[in-house]
C-alpha cells in the first residue's frame, strides 16, 4: 500500500464502500476540524478502470466534507495494490467499524456483499472480530422485503419489530405491510407481532418434551434472541400432550400413587398442597402452562388429604394404606367429559340452577373464571370422537345455534365464552344485549354457564346430583368406553349388574377382552338402559380401590347437599 496526494476530482465513492448510499451522508460534525486542520487521516482507495481515477473504499464522509468546503483540491490517500472487491469491502468495513458502530442495515448490506463474493459467515466473523451470531443477525435482515428495510431506515419501524419480522414468511410480511400502510388498521409490533406471526401463541422450542424431528411444521430461528419457535401451535400441542401422557405413564409405573395433570385451563395452586414422600402416598403434580412449559412437582398431597392424615394420627387411628386407583387417567378423562356433556346439556334447560352456579363462580371463582370456555381436552382421539358424537354434545350444540340466533351472530363451533376482548367489541355486544328480553338474557346466561362448566370439576357433580338427566341425552356405552376399561374386578362387577352373579362368576378368571365381550353381550340384551356407576351421580366405584378425583368430588357434593337438606328439615 502506498500513500499519495490525489486530486479530489479524480476520486469517487466505490460501490464496495459499506456506507455508500444514494443520498449524501451527514458531514456537519467533520467540517470544523477539516476547515481548521485539513484531512489528517488518509482515505483508503483503489485504482479504477479509468486511468488516473480512484475509488474510495473507506473515507466517504471525509471526501464529501472536503467537497462541501470547496477549497480543498487534493486528499491524502492510501492506494490498495490490486485489491479485489471482497478485500476492498473488508477494508471498508474494518475502517468504519473501528470508528463507530454502523447501524444494522448498513452492516447487513456490507456483509451480504461479502457473502455474494464468496466469504462465509465464519470468515466474516473472524475477519472483524465478531461472533458468528452477530453476523447471522445482520444477514437475517436479508429476509425482509425492501419496503420493510426502507421503513426501518426511515425510523418508522422500531428495532424489536424489525427483528420479529425476520421470522416472518414473505406472505406474512406483505400482510403486515398492508396493515402498516392502512391508517385505520393497527399493525402489531414488538412482542404482539411475534404472537401475530405464530397464530396468537409463540411457543419456543426449549419447552418441548418431544423430539423436534417429530414436529411436522417449521421451526423458526430467532437470531436476535436465544430461542427458536414452532410455527404451528396446534401441531405443537398435539405432540406435547402425547409427551405429557407418556410422562404420566412412566411416573405411575415408577410407583407414584397418582399423577395429576393441570392443563392450560386449570391453574395449579401449589400453595394448596403440602410436601409428602412417595412412600407416604405423595402425588406428582404436572403443571402445563399456556406457553407450553411443563413443570413437575414430585411428592405432594392436597391440604384436604393432609388434614385427614393429621386427624387420623391425632385420633390414634392408623391411616389407611394408599389405594391403587381403579380408573386409569384416560378412563377418568373419558368419564369426566361424558359426565360434563350430560350435565351441560341438561343445564341448558335449568336456568335457575345455572344462575346459581353462575353466582357461585362469580363469588368464589374457579379454574375457568377469568372467564373461559372449557377446552374439552381429550386424553386420546377415541374419547374426542366419542364425546363429539354423543347425543348430549349434539343437544348442546343445537342450543348453541339457538343462542347464536338470539345474539344475531353466525353459528359456528367456537366458544361463545371468551377470555378477553377489545373495547369496541365489548360496547357493540352490550348494545345488542340491552335490546333483548329478560327471558332471552336468562337463556343466554344459562348457556354460557354450561359452556364454562369445568369437566371433572365440582360444579358437574353438584348439578348432576340435582338434575334429572333426560334419557334422550344420557350417555350410552360405546366402543371407546369398552376399549378404556382395564380393571378386571370392576368389569366383573359390571357383568354382575347386567347379566347376574352367575355369569359374573363364570367370567371372573377370563381375560380382560373376554370379560368385555361378555359385558357387551349383557348390555345389548338388557331390557332397560344401563348406566355404570362411573356415569351415575354421585360417582360410584366398583371395588375398594380408589375412585380417584371423580369419587372425591362425588363425596364432597353429596356431603354438602345432604347437610343443606338436613339444615332445611331442622329449620
Amino acid at each position: 500500500m502506498d500513500l499519495h496526494q490525489i486530486p479530489i476530482e479524480n476520486l469517487s465513492v466505490s460501490s464496495n464502500n459499506m456506507r455508500k448510499s444514494r443520498s449524501k451522508p451527514e458531514v456537519g460534525d467533520l467540517l470544523p476540524s477539516i476547515r481548521e486542520k485539513g484531512v489528517l487521516t488518509p482515505l483508503i482507495v483503489r485504482t479504477s478502470k479509468d486511468e488516473h481515477k480512484y475509488e474510495i473504499v473507506a473515507g466517504q464522509r471525509r471526501f464529501h466534507a472536503s467537497k462541501t468546503l470547496g477549497d480543498i483540491t487534493s486528499l491524502p490517500c492510501i492506494v490498495l495494490a490490486g485489491a479485489e472487491d471482497a478485500h476492498a469491502l473488508e477494508v471498508s468495513l474494518i475502517e468504519n467499524l473501528a470508528r463507530r458502530d454502523p447501524e444494522p442495515m448498513s452492516e447487513y448490506e456490507a456483509f451480504a456483499k461479502l457473502v455474494r463474493k464468496g466469504r462465509t459467515v465464519a470468515e466474516i466473523a473472524a475477519l472483524f472480530g465478531l461472533d458468528e451470531r452477530r453476523v447471522g443477525q445482520r444477514l437475517a435482515l436479508g429476509n425482509l422485503l425492501p419496503d420493510i428495510r426502507q421503513a426501518y431506515r426511515d425510523g418508522k419501524i422500531d428495532p424489536a419489530s424489525m427483528q420479529a419480522l425476520t421470522l416472518a414468511t414473505r406472505a406474512q410480511q406483505r400482510d403486515w405491510l398492508t396493515l402498516f400502510a392502512d391508517a385505520e388498521q393497527h399493525a402489531p409490533t414488538g412482542q404482539r407481532l411475534k404472537q401475530w406471526l405464530f397464530g396468537g401463541q409463540s411457543i419456543s422450542t426449549d419447552v418441548a418434551l418431544f423430539d423436534a424431528e417429530a414436529y411436522p411444521g417449521k421451526i423458526v430461528a430467532d437470531l436476535f434472541g436465544e430461542l427458536a419457535y414452532f410455527d404451528d401451535s396446534e401441531a405443537f400441542w398435539t405432540l406435547q400432550t402425547k409427551a405429557v401422557e407418556a410422562m404420566t405413564k412412566t411416573l405411575t409405573e415408577d410407583g407414584w400413587l397418582a399423577v395429576e395433570v393441570f392443563d392450560t385451563s386449570e391453574a395449579l395452586q401449589i400453595w394448596n398442597y403440602v410436601k409428602c414422600t412417595k412412600v407416604d402416598g405423595g402425588h406428582v403434580l404436572i403443571d402445563v402452562a399456556r406457553n407450553g412449559e411443563v413443570t413437575i412437582h414430585e411428592g405432594y398431597l392436597s391440604q384436604r388429604d393432609a388434614e385427614r392424615r393429621a386427624k387420623a394420627k391425632e385420633d390414634g387411628t392408623e391411616s389407611p394404606a394408599p389405594k391403587r386407583r381403579e380408573l386409569t387417567n384416560k378412563l377418568e378423562n373419558y368419564c369426566a367429559l361424558h359426565r360434563q356433556a350430560m350435565v351441560r346439556a341438561a343445564l341448558t334447560k335449568a336456568p335457575q340452577l345455572a344462575l346459581r352456579l353462575l353466582a357461585t363462580h362469580l363469588l368464589v371463582g374457579s379454574s375457568h373464571w377469568s372467564v373461559s370456555a372449557d377446552p374439552q381436552r381429550a386424553a386420546c382421539g377415541d374419547t374426542a370422537v366419542s364425546v363429539a358424537a354423543s347425543k348430549a354434545e349434539n343437544a348442546f350444540e343445537t342450543e348453541r345455534s339457538s343462542v347464536c340466533e338470539r345474539l344475531g351472530i353466525p353459528f359456528d363451533a367456537n366458544p361463545l365464552v371468551q377470555p378477553y376482548g377489545n373495547d369496541e367489541t365489548f360496547a357493540l355486544t352490550f348494545a345488542r344485549l340491552i335490546a333483548l328480553s329478560d327471558e332471552a338474557i336468562v337463556s343466554i346466561l344459562t348457556f354460557l354457564m354450561a359452556e364454562s362448566l369445568a369437566a371433572g370439576g365440582i360444579g358437574v357433580e353438584l348439578a348432576g346430583q340435582m338434575l334429572d338427566i333426560d334419557p334422550d341425552i344420557a350417555w350410552q356405552p360405546d366402543d371407546a368406553y369398552f376399549a378404556l376399561l382395564r380393571d378386571k374386578a370392576a368389569i366383573n362387577a359390571m357383568l354382575a349388574e347386567t347379566r347376574g352373579d352367575d355369569i359374573a362368576k363364570v367370567n371372573r378368571d377370563q381375560t380382560r377382552n373376554q370379560q368385555v365381550e361378555a359385558l357387551r353381550t349383557g348390555i345389548a340384551s338388557h331390557t332397560e338402559a344401563w348406566r355404570p356407576g362411573y356415569m351415575a351421580f354421585p360417582f360410584q366405584a366398583y371395588t375398594d380401590k380408589s375412585g380417584g378425583r371423580l369419587e372425591e368430588l362425588g363425596t364432597i357434593a353429596t356431603d354438602a347437599l345432604n347437610a343443606k337438606t338436613a339444615d332445611a328439615e331442622n329449620a
